[in-house]
């Protein structure tokens, strides 16, 4: 009986572990995110927008680069008015 409960509490913690070391992983992600692809993304749709005639292409860019930057309290409120807009 002992050995199973030991047995129970390493697999228990291997998985916190592998846990742990995903979050990690997605939270470096996120932050290359932030130092790279935003402001690039950000920087292409201005240059598409400047000397494109593909404005909305630029647009787009330009939102995907600026929502990485977004507070999480705009995120929220844009999430709420959605939710209302579906209980229409």
């Amino acid at each position: 009986m002992v050995l199973t409960q030991i047995r129970g509490e390493l697999v228990r913690q291997e998985e916190a572990r592998a846990d742990d070391e995903h979050r990690r992983a997605l939270e470096r992600l996120q932050l290359y995110y932030k130092l790279i692809a935003a402001p690039v993304a950000f920087s292409t749709g201005v240059a598409f927008v400047a000397l494109t005639p593909l404005v909305g292409v630029g647009l787009f860019l330009i939102g995907a680069g600026l929502a990485a930057f977004a507070p999480d309290y705009v995120r929220m409120v844009l999430r709420n008015k959605g939710e209302r807009e579906g209980e229409s």
